[in-house]
């Protein structure tokens, strides 16, 4: 069942260099009653002050879906494949049988904001990878745009039948 949350209920967790909104229980916020929807496991608004970054931490078995809202997002992982996106890049980086990675805010004066979810795959222990890509305001301007799907091609392909517009 569909269940609307006001503002409100929304988590927030202040961190010095972070701030961030999260959906569904992560990290040390725990709801038993807010787990996920089906494979989504994090729904997570973040934004890291100037210069701040996440150092490398691990992860496996899940696909991480990010889209920048604002500033410079710098991407590093234990596969060599570090990348930078900017506002309307996303990326999808599956964590399968493990990695390591980390992200930081690429400017050293200006904020950075982004979106990042998490959903499980729909095969377990995927060969880890990452794929990026960078939509920009005019691809968008006007009309409904798919960024995320399991089909590729034009869109960040992800292993679960889910699509991010």
């Amino acid at each position: 069942m569909l269940q609307i949350r006001r503002d409100a209920e929304i988590h927030a967790e202040e961190g010095g260099w972070f701030s961030a909104r999260w959906h569904f229980s992560f990290d040390r916020y725990r709801d038993p009653d807010q787990m996920g929807i089906g494979p989504l496991r994090v729904f997570n608004d973040d934004r890291l002050v100037a210069g701040a970054d996440w150092p490398m931490h691990p992860h496996a078995d899940v696909e991480g879906l990010t889209y920048v809202v604002e500033g410079t997002f710098e991407h590093a992982d234990s596969l060599g494949q570090d990348g930078t996106l900017q506002p309307g890049g996303v990326q999808r980086m599956t964590l399968g049988s493990g990695a390591l990675h980390s992200e930081r805010n690429g400017s050293k004066t200006e904020p950075m904001r982004f979106l990042q979810f998490w959903i499980l795959p729909d095969t377990p222990s995927l060969s880890p990878s990452v794929e990026q890509r960078q939509f920009t305001r005019e691809d968008r301007r006007g009309r409904l745009l798919k960024v995320i799907g399991p089909e590729g091609g034009d869109v960040v392909a992800v292993h679960q039948d889910a699509a991010t517009y």
